[in-house]
Parts: C-alpha cells; structure tokens; sequence
C-alpha cells in the first residue's frame, strides 16, 4: 500500500478503492497513506518552485532577446541609410 501510495502518478483514489477491498485496517491505511503523501507532496512542491524560477527566467531571456534584436536591428537601419 505504501509503495502505491508514494507513486505519484498513481491517482490517490485507485489506492483508495484497492485498500477497499482489501482486509487493512482503517487506522493501518490512514497511517500509511499520511506516510505515503508526504514525498509526492514536496515533489510537487519543488516542480512548482523551479516552474516559477523558471518563468522568471524566461521573462529575462525574452526581454534581453528583445533588447538585443531591437540594438541589430537599429545597427543595420543605420548602415543601409549610410
């Protein structure tokens, strides 16, 4: 139960419904499965952190992109008016 439980893609209600029909006992499933969602939980966690860093990161890049295309484009402007 607990190697299913810490899967995270497993979906939280099939192990729900296996523990169903299964002979565990309540308080042994609600142990195991406050266990077991701890480490999907702080995966999800970290994935959530690194997605915002990295669309912070990709704000940067885009505007740095723009700046520096907009600097090529003005040089070449420029030397076709010369």
């Amino acid at each position: 139960m607990f190697a299913f439980r810490i899967v995270p893609f497993i979906p939280s209600s099939v192990v729900t419904v296996a523990a169903a029909f299964s002979n565990i006992h309540i308080v042994a499933f609600s142990i195991i499965s406050t266990i077991g969602k701890i480490p999907p939980l702080l995966m999800e966690a970290m994935i959530v952190v690194n997605v915002i860093k990295a669309s912070q990161g990709s704000l940067i890049l885009m505007v740095a992109t723009t700046v520096m295309v907009l600097g090529y484009l003005n040089f070449k402007m420029k030397r076709i008016k010369k």
